[in-house]
């Protein structure tokens, strides 16, 4: 039974008991029933609330990953890109969580933020 279901269970007990409002035990009774059903909603709600950020957590965390498709933590370093001072730099392999295009972007992009070539879609911010 859910808390949903238990607390309209219980509302439904509080009426057949036919409970007056003149005597104090019988207040009492109603004003926990009511007390509880009303915990057992709230708790209903959060219970939705925190399924859905855990969705939501999930999605980030598959962005991530298709993001920076490492292997088992390793960069995986698709080669070396030749600058015009003529030092070599490591090339990193991402890929666009919206267009799903692979492309190769070097460690200071990473850092400071990029966009796709494909969608344009700004991939990485840098923090303030």
């Amino acid at each position: 039974m859910t808390l949903e279901e238990q607390a309209s269970y219980l509302q439904e007990l509080k009426k057949a008991a036919g409970l007056r409002s003149e005597s104090a035990r019988d207040q009492l009774i109603a004003e926990l029933a009511d007390t509880v059903s009303l915990l057992c909603h709230q708790v209903s709600l959060l219970s939705e609330v925190s399924d859905g950020m855990n969705e939501a957590l999930h999605d980030v965390q598959e962005q991530m990953d298709a993001l920076f498709s490492l292997d088992e933590g390793e960069e995986e370093i698709m080669g070396e890109d030749e600058y015009f001072d003529g030092s070599e730099r490591p090339l990193y392999q991402v890929s666009c969580p919206e267009c799903q295009d692979q492309f190769a972007v070097d460690e200071s992009s990473l850092v400071k933020g990029f966009r796709c070539p494909n969608c344009g879609t700004h991939l990485v911010q840098a923090e303030s």
